[in-house]
């Protein structure tokens, strides 16, 4: 999938706290629709909750559920290598920075895609989740008939370069 930056309606990195929630319901605390202010300029992993138009908000990123899973995670990758983990994208308190997009699809049209996936990074990309320092995972709460741990991919064509993005998406 290959996404513009000179489209109309495409978020840049910086003007993501511009964003604006599609569903007034989703305007909860804890929740955002940006990357929020890093503690670090390493590279680090970045958590995105997708749900979908139709989608009952289960709260996945605000109720702990994507941090406990991500964190989960990481130990377990710590315990198996020599005591390598993940850098990941913390909240200054501590916190597993996710941000949340709700996207203009239905349950039923995302799973009539041939490529979810490529349609997840590329959704994300177009609000702004495109940092070259970022490694982004992606949890969409339903299911898609093409379902297991995939990598999606998207070029990215910016003003000055063309970036190759891979995105793990994990349900």
């Amino acid at each position: 999938m290959k996404i513009n930056s000179s489209k109309k309606d495409f978020i840049k990195k910086d003007d993501q706290h511009k964003l604006t929630y599609k569903n007034l319901e989703d305007d909860i605390e804890g929740r955002f629709l940006y990357d929020q202010e890093d503690n670090s300029n390493d590279y680090q992993v970045h958590a995105i909750y997708i749900i979908a138009s139709d989608s009952k908000d289960k709260k996945f990123d605000t109720n702990g559920t994507i941090e406990k899973i991500v964190f989960l995670g990481n130990k377990y990758l710590k315990s198996k290598t020599t005591e390598k983990q993940f850098r990941l994208d913390l909240t200054k308190t501590g916190k597993l920075d996710v941000s949340f997009i709700r996207f203009g699809k239905t349950k039923k049209k995302i799973n009539k895609l041939q490529d979810a996936a490529g349609y997840f990074s590329a959704k994300a990309i177009k609000n702004g989740f495109y940092d070259p320092k970022k490694l982004y995972t992606i949890f969409y709460q339903d299911k898609f008939k093409n379902e297991w741990g995939q990598a999606g991919n998207a070029t990215f064509v910016g003003p000055k370069e063309i970036l190759k993005l891979l995105w793990a998406l994990l349900i």
